[in-house]
């Protein structure tokens, strides 16, 4: 899951246009119901969330979603025979004890796009609308909206998957190990990283059978419960085994700050941790896991306290994260030197998740519950084609898994920079031959006309005026040339965008050149040709009108 923070973040990065989040990483179907002259039309239709500023609204007839008014693609329109302003109803279902229960929702058009923007009929609605129906699938309530939720005890999410072994372990498994949990990477880590992974710097015993130790990276944002229980299901006839960690939270008790570590509920992580592993995780709701080990420096706080069976504990999020702060009951079993206190690992799963998703303790279940579906996808859109490689890149340095065509746009890049490099070593060749074929064409023609220049200088034309008149034909020649050229560049530019483009069905233009690109043209050709035509300036003037006249 991701937090809304995240999005704030890919907003500022360069070259990002428009990022949206998504509670599913591909959208699902919704069943939609539509009255129109044609009779009764239902189908699946898939449901995106879309904004205003979306460049996939960029070609839009109407208007952009509001509340529960949609856009719609034109083939979803067509077929059910709807139309801008008219209405059409969504249904939800989910499956509550055995039982179909459905919601739903009446929707209108408020607008309708090209269906070759989007590859399969499509509803955009606002991100709520999306919010909502994943989580009435999720069983979570929609207060808004009248839904009830069935509550459910939260889920897990770990930051690692640890794989230790006591013998060297082939590739192939570690491999199979990577591949079936979905692990971005897997690399070696030693005894003193993964004390520094659990919080225990100091206190693992070092003289344990354990030969290797790997971390492998989840591909998405975190590890599930589940995911954890592959891993152990896949190293079951090896001599191996694997448990999932996640950082140490700060948490507030008897009004300090105390680093809580949740240790791994396992018999092989215990004979690792030796005699600090005290704290075991039996069972799965919340209820059988708040007990706690503290720091010995609360002792003389929880004794002033009069030894509750019970402490007050409260867990502060980060700016922008769906939890804000939880506060929950802890059971104090014990104390232990040292400067972290101990909690059950699936407690700490637990309160790993309010980075994520909003988490609510209910006192009178006394459990955690899960308040919303969640972030898993986005959806992000790059200022142009270039910039895609790079946010995908900066993506998995993130360590999160995204889906971009950057080997095709790499592939291409490196063509259109070879064919560039073609293209001006060709221009290059080019305007030699032409920049020679100008000079010495002004010369010649300054050759033929020494008698001409001749006669204006007896008649008084002064030198500097002599010497502008090659270069007064070198503008009137090469802006000549441009403006033909332009001409021709245009009559190609429409029939590639509007005959060829149209057959390749491109939603694009094959050609483009930007104002910018005929002022540098038309400077380059114009210069050229006056610095062509130096040389038969000069030569003009150092003619000699006696010499010319008798020659003549």
């Amino acid at each position: 899951m991701r937090s809304e923070e995240l999005f704030d973040e890919i907003q500022t990065w360069p070259g990002v246009v428009y990022p949206i989040p998504t509670v599913m990483m591909n959208p699902r179907e919704v069943a939609v119901r539509v009255s129109s002259s044609k009779g009764i039309y239902r189908d699946e239709i898939r449901l995106l969330p879309s904004s205003s500023g979306d460049p996939l609204l960029t070609r839009l007839t109407g208007d952009v979603p509001i509340g529960d008014g949609v856009v719609v693609t034109a083939d979803f329109a067509v077929s059910a025979g709807i139309r801008i302003g008219e209405g059409f109803r969504i249904t939800v279902t989910r499956i509550e004890n055995d039982k179909r229960k459905r919601v739903q929702i009446e929707t209108v058009v408020n607008g309708i796009i090209p269906s070759d923007i989007l590859p399969s009929p499509t509803i955009l609605g606002i991100p709520k609308l999306e919010r909502d129906v994943e989580n009435y699938r999720s069983g979570i309530s929609v207060p808004e909206r009248g839904w009830k939720g069935v509550e459910m005890d939260s889920r897990q999410s770990y930051a690692y998957v640890i794989e230790a072994a006591n013998e060297e372990l082939g590739e192939t498994l570690k491999s199979n190990l990577a591949i079936r949990i979905g692990a971005l990477k897997i690399r070696q880590i030693d005894i003193t990283d993964l004390e520094k992974l659990i919080g225990v710097t100091g206190n693992i015993d070092t003289d344990k059978p354990v030969k290797e130790f790997w971390i492998l990276s989840p591909g998405g944002i975190s590890y599930s419960k589940r995911t954890v229980a592959e891993a152990i299901n896949v190293l079951s006839n090896s001599e191996a085994f694997a448990f999932g960690v996640h950082p140490p939270r700060s948490m507030h008790v008897f009004d300090k700050i105390v680093s809580v570590v949740g240790l791994p509920d396992s018999f092989h992580v215990n004979k690792i941790l030796g005699d600090i592993a005290k704290v075991s995780s039996r069972g799965g709701s919340f209820k059988l896991n708040n007990r706690i080990v503290l720091p010995e420096s609360l002792g003389e706080a929880y004794r002033s306290a009069g030894q509750p069976a019970q402490i007050s504990q409260k867990i502060y999020y980060s700016p922008g994260e769906p939890t804000e702060f939880l506060e929950l009951p802890m059971r104090p079993t014990g104390f232990i030197d040292g400067d972290f206190a101990i909690s059950s690992n699936t407690l700490m799963a637990i309160l790993e998740r309010g980075r994520y998703v909003q988490l609510r303790f209910d006192e009178v279940e006394n459990k955690i519950f899960e308040q919303s579906a969640g972030f898993r996808g986005f959806r992000v859109i790059g200022s142009d084609i270039d910039v895609i490689p790079e946010l995908a890149g900066r993506f998995e340095s993130a360590n999160i898994k995204v889906r971009a065509k950057s080997s095709q746009i790499l592939k291409l890049q490196r063509l259109e920079r070879s064919l560039n490099i073609l293209v001006l070593v060709v221009s290059l060749v080019a305007l030699v031959g032409k920049y020679s074929i100008l000079t010495s064409s002004f010369f010649a023609n300054v050759q033929r006309k020494k008698v001409d220049y001749a006669t204006t200088r007896l008649i008084g034309m002064s030198n500097s005026l002599i010497f502008r008149i090659p270069i007064a034909q070198a503008v009137i020649v090469s802006s000549l040339g441009f403006i033909s050229s332009v001409v021709c560049h245009y009559l190609i530019f429409y029939i590639l965008n509007q005959f060829i483009a149209t057959e390749l069905n491109f939603d694009g233009q094959l050609s483009k050149l930007y104002l910018s690109h005929f002022v540098f043209a038309g400077l380059f050709v114009v210069t050229g040709a006056c610095i062509s035509s130096l040389a038969a300036s000069r030569s003009a003037t150092n003619i000699d009108p006696a010499e010319a006249l008798r020659a003549d």
